[in-house]
């Protein structure tokens, strides 16, 4: 499942450009890998759940993509960002484009919510996306945020385009809204 580390014994290539997608377990995070996937984004599925993540990467795989990474990781736990990029930098992999999609959510009054669930809910969506984004900051300017063209050159690369794409996501939003 997971791809190899840099070629040759001893010699490191430049890391490879890649997609990581958060919370691509199921949802939304599920439908965006596998729009990403088809627009040839090199993948690296990031969630809880080991089991869903290998089932995804294997059904992308079999559309005949090429097979994603996958990293099994609960990002409400502060350390996770940390092992993340050093997961990826094992692997030889820079993050070009980081898509945030973890996340919870609650319903109910605050008064009668669970107190720690409200702050883990916070560090998740709040921590954890800021603390993403400011850890591969560098690779991200790097690739310009996946943009492998001119600065001055706008680029399209049909992620989110396409009606079909388009209306796979909505319906993941709307399920999720009808759940919560």
């Amino acid at each position: 499942r997971d791809a190899p580390p840099g070629r040759g014994a001893g010699i490191m290539s430049e890391p490879v450009p890649v997609t990581v997608i958060t919370g691509a377990s199921a949802g939304i995070g599920l439908a965006l890998a596998k729009v990403f996937a088809r627009n040839d984004h090199r993948l690296v599925l990031v969630a809880r759940r080991q089991n869903k993540l290998d089932a995804l990467a294997d059904a992308i795989a079999a559309d005949g993509r090429p097979m994603p990474d996958v990293v099994a990781l609960d990002l409400s736990v502060y350390v996770a960002v940390d092992a993340l990029a050093r997961e990826l930098a094992s692997r030889n992999l820079e993050a070009a484009t980081i898509v945030n999609n973890a996340g919870v959510g609650l319903t109910g009054r605050a008064a009668g919510l669970d107190r720690g669930e409200q702050l883990a809910m916070i560090g998740l969506n709040v921590r954890a996306l800021t603390e993403l984004s400011l850890a591969f900051v560098d690779s991200l300017q790097r690739h310009r945020g996946g943009n492998r063209r001119g600065q001055n050159e706008q680029r399209h690369d049909g992620v989110g385009q396409g009606v079909e794409d388009l209306a796979e996501i909505d319906q993941c939003r709307s399920q999720r809204l009808h759940h919560t």
